[in-house]
C-alpha cells in the first residue's frame, strides 16, 4: 500500500515510483503533462492585462501583445477588426501590412508570421493581406505597438537603387544606412534591409529594360572595384557570426514555409525566382546602427555559399572604419580582450576584461575578441581608425574601442563603460552601476561605425564616403 500525505487533488497528479516488485516508493514524481496548449483568455493583453504574459514566458521582446480566440473562419482583417479590441480596419491593415500579425492555425502549437518578409516593399503588399484567410479554432497574436524604424523609409527606391554597391546573378552588396535592421524584428517584418533592398534592386533592373540588364553593370561594377580592391589587399580574414549568419537564413526560410500555408498567392511570391520579385537572403549582419557593406544572396544556393565562404580563412574580407574618441589606440596594433556575453540583465553594453582577469571565478561567461588596428589618423579631438575584426563577437569593436577609453562617436550606449575592465568579482558593483546608466538609451542611434570594404570570391566593393564626413562636408 503506498502511503501519501498528498490531498486527493494532488495526488492525482503523481504516480508511484516502483523500487522493488510488489513494493513502492512513497516519494513520488509529478506525472508527464499532457501537450496541450495552455488556455489564454481571449482578449488578453500581454504585460497589460496579465501579470505574466505570454510574450515574457516565449520571450518576445515586444510591449502590448494581443492574443485573440477564433470562433469563425473568415478574412484576416475581418477577424482582427472582429476579435481584437479597439482596432480599426485602417489599423488591422497597417498591422499586417507591417508583418505585425502572427497565426496559429487549429490543432497546431506554434504561431507564424503572416506576409513574407523577404518580399520587396511596394510588390503588392495590399493584395496578400487581402487574400489571407484564418479558421475558426486558430488564434492570432497582434503586436499592437510594432517598433518601428523610419530610417527605411527615408530615402526613395531611387536612393536606395544608389546604394547598391554591387549587382550580379548570385550576389547584391548594399551599402545599408544606419537606423537600418539586417534581420527582421518580432512585431516588424517589413522594416529592415531586405524587402527595401529588394524593392531598389527591382527599381535598378527596371531602369534597366530589362532582367538581365545587371551582368552589364556586373562588369562596370567589378572594374570600379577592382580600382579600390588595392585598399582591401591586407585584409585578414573575418569570422564574424557565420552561425548567425545561417540562422538568419533558416529563420527567413521557416517563415517562407509557413506562409505558404497561410497566404493564397504565396505560392506565386516563394516559387518566383525572376528578377521582377526578388526576394534577396541577407549572408551576414551589422547593427542597426551600424552603416555599410552587406552581402545578400539571390538564392539559397548562393547564401549557403557564401556561408560555407565564412568558414574560410581570408576567403571574405571585411574592413571597417570609425571615428573613435581620445588617442589611445595605436596603429598596427591588436586589440586582445575577454568579452562577455549579456550581463546584469541587460543584453548591452557587454563588458571587457584584459586577458589577465580572473574569469574562472566570475559568474558571467566569456569569449576571447581580437581585433587589428590597420591604420590611425587624427581627426579634430579624436581619431579615424581602420579596423579589421579577427574574432566576431557582438558589439565587439565598440565595447572594446570604450574599454581602453576610445569609444565610437555618438554611441551613448557604450560610451558610458568609457575607460571600464573588468578585473576581479569585486567590478561588478561599478560594472552594474556604469550599465544601468545607460538604461533608455537605444541601441539604434547612429553611430560613427562603417563596414567600409568587402571582399569575397573575385568581388571587391568599397563603401565610399561614411555618413558623418558627408555631414561635415556639407
Amino acid at each position: 500500500m503506498v502511503f501519501s500525505l498528498c490531498t486527493s487533488a494532488w495526488a492525482a497528479s503523481y504516480v508511484p515510483i516502483h523500487v522493488a516488485k510488489g513494493q513502492a516508493s512513497t516519494r513520488r514524481l509529478p506525472a508527464p503533462r499532457r501537450p496541450t496548449a495552455r488556455p489564454r483568455p481571449r482578449y488578453a493583453r500581454a504585460g497589460r492585462d496579465r501579470e505574466e504574459g505570454e510574450d515574457t514566458q516565449r520571450g518576445i521582446d515586444s510591449p502590448g501583445v494581443i492574443y485573440a480566440e477564433l470562433d469563425r473562419s473568415d478574412s484576416l482583417l475581418a477577424a482582427l477588426t472582429r476579435h481584437v479590441p479597439k482596432i480599426s480596419h485602417a489599423q488591422a491593415l497597417k498591422l499586417a501590412r507591417l508583418g505585425a500579425v502572427y497565426y496559429r492555425p487549429p490543432r497546431d502549437h506554434r504561431f507564424a508570421r503572416l506576409g513574407n518578409p523577404l518580399t520587396p516593399i511596394g510588390a503588392a503588399d495590399g493584395e496578400e493581406v487581402s487574400k489571407i484567410s484564418v479558421e475558426a479554432g486558430g488564434e492570432l497574436r497582434v503586436h499592437s505597438e510594432p517598433r518601428r524604424y523610419p530610417g527605411c523609409a527615408a530615402e526613395s527606391p531611387a536612393a536606395w537603387a544608389e546604394r547598391l554597391r554591387y549587382v550580379g546573378r548570385d550576389f547584391v552588396v548594399v551599402d545599408k544606412p544606419a537606423g537600418v535592421p539586417c534581420a527582421p524584428h518580432v512585431s516588424n517584418g517589413r522594416e529592415w534591409l531586405v524587402p527595401f533592398a529588394g524593392a531598389a534592386l527591382m527599381f535598378y533592373l527596371a531602369s534597366r529594360g530589362n532582367s538581365n540588364s545587371d551582368n552589364n553593370s556586373n562588369n562596370r561594377n567589378n572594374n570600379s572595384n577592382n580600382r579600390n580592391s588595392s585598399n582591401s589587399s591586407n585584409n585578414d580574414n573575418d569570422n564574424n557570426n557565420s552561425s548567425d549568419n545561417n540562422n538568419i537564413i533558416n529563420n527567413n526560410n521557416k517563415n517562407n514555409n509557413n506562409n505558404n500555408k497561410n497566404s493564397n498567392n504565396s505560392d506565386k511570391n516563394n516559387n518566383s525566382s525572376d528578377t521582377k520579385v526578388p526576394q534577396l537572403l541577407p549572408c551576414h549582419r551589422l547593427d542597426v546602427g551600424t552603416s555599410g557593406l552587406v552581402t545578400l544572396a539571390r538564392s539559397k544556393g548562393a547564401a549557403a555559399r557564401f556561408n560555407e565562404l565564412m568558414k574560410e580563412p581570408g576567403a571574405v574580407r571585411k574592413t571597417y572604419r570609425a571615428l573613435i574618441a581620445g588617442s589611445n589606440v595605436k596603429e598596427n596594433t591588436l586589440l586582445e580582450n575577454w568579452i562577455s556575453d549579456p550581463v546584469f540583465g541587460r543584453p548591452a553594453p557587454r563588458i571587457v576584461a584584459p586577458m589577465g582577469a580572473q574569469i574562472d571565478d566570475s559568474r558571467h561567461k566569456w569569449r576571447d575578441a581580437r581585433t587589428k588596428v590597420l591604420s590611425c589618423t587624427a581627426s579634430g579631438d579624436g581619431q579615424d581608425v581602420l579596423l579589421e575584426l579577427d574574432t566576431g563577437r557582438t558589439h565587439q569593436l565598440r565595447a572594446q574601442l570604450a574599454a581602453v577609453g576610445s569609444p565610437i562617436a555618438f554611441d551613448e550606449v557604450y560610451g558610458a563603460m568609457a575607460g571600464f575592465l573588468w578585473r576581479d568579482s569585486s567590478d561588478d558593483l561599478r560594472g552594474s552601476a556604469l550599465s544601468s546608466s545607460t538604461e533608455g538609451v537605444s541601441l539604434d542611434t547612429a553611430i560613427a561605425l562603417q563596414c567600409c570594404q568587402l571582399s569575397f570570391g573575385d568581388i571587391s566593393v568599397d563603401a565610399g564616403t561614411p555618413w558623418w564626413l558627408q555631414q561635415r562636408q556639407q
